[in-house]
């Protein structure tokens, strides 16, 4: 008979252990996350003001490039982070719409453009001609 002899293991370092679980919750809440169609509760809007490396004021920038006197339609808004962002550069001719199936959500970006106002940034400055509407899939804007 042959006797099976394995080497020592070492122990795992609780860093790794730590680094491991932090990574296989990462999956799980992106699965999660990433597989949640629906709209993300008002009473959490907190959450979506938070600064994200990849969307960036910049970035929103060299995507849509938006020129005055363009109208631009934002569905979800959220909490208007990054459409107020956009509102001052179409313009006084142009116009931002924003639709949401959530009147909270909607009521919040109005009263984050008309704070704007207040303080006098530029996302105030042109809180006049971005409209908010309470639509579900199947409406669309009044021209």
């Amino acid at each position: 008979m042959h006797r099976i002899t394995t080497a020592p293991v070492a122990p795992i370092p609780a860093r790794t252990r730590w680094a491991v679980a932090a990574g296989a919750g990462a999956a799980l809440a992106a699965a999660w996350w990433l597989g949640d169609t629906a709209p993300y509760p008002y009473a959490q809007r907190g959450l979506l003001d938070v600064p994200l490396p990849f969307l960036t004021a910049d970035r929103i920038d060299a995507v849509l490039r938006p020129r005055p006197g363009e109208r631009i339609l934002e569905i979800g808004p959220g909490t208007g982070l990054q459409s107020l962002h956009v509102a001052p550069q179409l313009g006084p001719e142009g116009r931002l719409d924003v639709l949401d199936i959530q009147q909270e959500m909607l009521d919040h970006v109005m009263c984050r453009a008309e704070r704007d106002v207040r303080q006098g940034t530029s996302a105030g400055q042109r809180s006049g001609r971005a409209r908010c509407q309470r639509a579900g899939c199947r409406q669309r804007p009044e021209a």
